[in-house]
């Protein structure tokens, strides 16, 4: 049995080297993510932790060093996880692990297991269930499917290196045969390893797939100055938050912005300073609609906002603010005095309305507050016998 055992070391340092691999083109195939780079990485370091165990099983020096090698292993694929979310490694608990089963080394009584490989079994399970929590809570791009089951394998990964971990220790006794019960905990390890090794690879590899789809999906549908939607992902989201208002009969009104005078921002200032002013103007949108509102940018200088849930003195509120909003933020801009300001109209949708008649009834009457002296909101005129006063106007 113990031939086996090294026999099933050895295939697992060959399944984790093609694991390695596979993970290198899809690297190469899909995104070069230096995550995916320390997952990677975390395969080589286990073929050779695996090798250097199966060649030193017998060898009281070799094999706590080959726990030293195997315990990287969990701690890269932590690593990994926190990087592909947008999360900060610490170097520090990066190496904690393998520094204190190289502490455990020298301290390792005369088993067939020993303090290395007990430590290792800890460590292990913490740097897999904190991947598996990253994975599943902390998702930078919560979208990718593929994040479920590997977060799920990452903790069952961790759960049985622990436990395997302790039942060898605890059953092991020195110089003596292996027990029935250390070959069954080994065996199983060893199996569970692999199942780790080819789910880790193959979700890993979906969820790079994932992630460049999602990246070219995002940059098709996002403006590249600001950020935003723009006018072809504002109008085809905009039809079917419109259509879900009316099925659930709910209010709703829309906004359509524009930046007074812009043409003379980039001619006075320089176009620098005109993009500021629109980066100014979505970071103030940002902060004051609402996660479930829409916003995108549908043309040079003009946005356009859609509020579920909002009726029309709702969204004359809304929009006063981000007028209210721009003027406070961007007096001034790179150093100039710039002052800007902007007009805007709202509309709310009659029974048959379409999105692209409401937005023309919202930007009818954006015009005429821009024709009115600018910087100042006005109800688009069919909605204005719902309200007490058709001009909002702070100078």
């Amino acid at each position: 049995m113990v031939l086996d055992m090294i026999t099933m070391m050895v295939m697992g340092s060959f399944l984790a080297m093609a694991s390695g691999t596979l993970l290198i083109v899809a690297q190469v195939q899909y995104a070069r993510k230096f995550a995916v780079s320390l997952w990677i990485a975390s395969d080589f370091v286990l073929a050779a932790g695996l090798m250097s165990l199966a060649l030193g099983a017998e060898h009281d020096v070799v094999r706590p060093g080959a726990y030293v090698f195997l315990t990287f292993h969990p701690a890269l694929i932590w690593a990994s996880t926190r990087l592909g979310n947008g999360q900060p490694i610490s170097l520090p608990i990066l190496f904690a692990g393998p520094v204190a089963v190289a502490a455990a080394a020298m301290l390792e009584p005369a088993t067939s297991v020993g303090a290395s490989a007990i430590t290792h079994g800890m460590f292990g399970c913490a740097y897999l269930l904190s991947a598996a929590f990253t994975t599943i809570f902390r998702a930078e791009e919560p979208r990718l499917g593929s994040r479920w089951p590997l977060g799920i394998l990452c903790a069952v990964h961790g759960v049985t290196l622990a436990a395997t971990l302790t039942i060898l220790n605890a059953t092991a006794e020195a110089g003596a045969a292996p027990s029935p019960l250390m070959q069954i905990a080994g065996e199983f390890l060893s199996l569970e390893t692999f199942v780790f090794l080819l789910g880790g690879t193959i979700f890993v590899a979906a969820i790079t797939r994932e992630s460049r789809e999602q990246q070219m999906k995002n940059k098709a549908e996002t403006d590249g100055l600001t950020g935003t939607l723009n006018r072809r992902a504002f109008l085809e989201k905009g039809e079917r938050l419109l259509e879900r208002c009316r099925v659930d009969r709910a209010p709703c009104s829309a906004i359509v912005f524009d930046l007074d005078h812009f043409k003379a921002v980039n001619d006075t200032h320089g176009h620098g300073v005109g993009d500021a002013v629109l980066e100014i103007f979505t970071e103030v949108s940002r902060k004051s609609l609402r996660p479930n509102d829409l916003f995108g940018r549908i043309g040079g200088e003009e946005f356009a906002a859609i509020l579920p849930g909002a009726d029309l003195a709702a969204g004359l509120a809304m929009a006063d603010r981000l007028r209210l909003g721009l003027r406070e933020a961007a007096v001034m801009v790179r150093g100039r005095a710039v002052r800007a300001t902007l007009s805007a109209g709202v509309s709310t949708p009659g029974p048959d309305e379409t999105l692209e008649d409401l937005l023309r009834r919202a930007d009818e009457a954006l015009y005429e507050a821009k024709a009115a002296g600018r910087n100042r909101v006005l109800p688009a005129s069919g909605d204005r016998a719902g309200t007490s006063a058709s001009v909002v106007r702070i100078a």
